[in-house]
């Protein structure tokens, strides 16, 4: 159950526990629990590593051209500040103090609004995953075009949707050629509709025609 407080929504669905007053209990006590450990491991690294930024910002000051006419207290301001910035902008630190702000957003918003917000990292995950299957989504409603099965057509049209203005009384315009529709078919997979196109006969004179391009379908 904790864990599945962390999960964005989308993967959230597929518990049982989607929905569910447990699930925000979950998400508060895991918020509190990511404050107070990020918050811990963020200060046992501030003060075990402060030294090393903190002293080579002392010998800027005191190196710098000011540095000579500077009083105590500008000197340990100036330092403390340089020093400060130096620890915060590594990007591990960075990571600490984010995960113990986001604990404590994440908290309040269950508390006061009883939602679930996910941790950034797997946000991230669900992003891209969502990211993916939109583009496969997009592959999936290009139709595709398949040679003739048999000799009484001339092409094989696979698509993930039906063609509801295709029947065998329109001209099917395709790469400058006319064809007709010589008959459907259901399909196995993603495209389910099959469409049989025959050329048309130089003779048949068809009044109404289409233009067809899968890009475009």
């Amino acid at each position: 159950m904790l864990a599945v407080s962390l999960l964005p929504e989308r993967y959230r669905k597929k518990s049982s526990l989607e929905g569910t007053g447990s699930l925000v209990q979950a998400a508060i006590f895991t918020g509190l629990c990511q404050v107070i450990v990020f918050t811990v491991v963020f200060i046992v690294a501030f003060m075990s590593e402060a030294p090393s930024y903190f002293e080579p910002a002392s010998n800027a000051v005191l190196n710098s051209q000011k540095g000579p006419s500077m009083n105590v207290m500008d000197v340990r301001l100036t330092t403390g500040v340089l020093g400060l910035a130096g620890f915060l902008l590594q990007p591990l630190h960075l990571f600490f103090a984010y995960m113990a702000i986001e604990g404590g957003v994440r908290t309040l918003y269950a508390f006061s609004f009883g939602e679930i917000l996910p941790t950034l990292p797997l946000g991230l995950v669900s992003s891209i995953h969502n990211i993916f299957e939109a583009r496969k989504r997009r592959s999936l409603r290009r139709d595709e075009i398949q040679p003739a099965r048999n000799d009484t057509y001339d092409l094989h049209v696979l698509s993930s949707r039906p063609k509801r203005n295709w029947n065998r009384y329109i001209g099917i315009r395709f790469h400058n050629e006319l064809y007709i529709l010589a008959g459907e078919q259901s399909e196995e997979g993603p495209r389910p509709f099959g469409y049989l196109l025959r050329k048309s006969p130089a003779n048949n004179i068809m009044v109404v025609t289409c233009n067809y391009d899968p890009d475009r379908e």
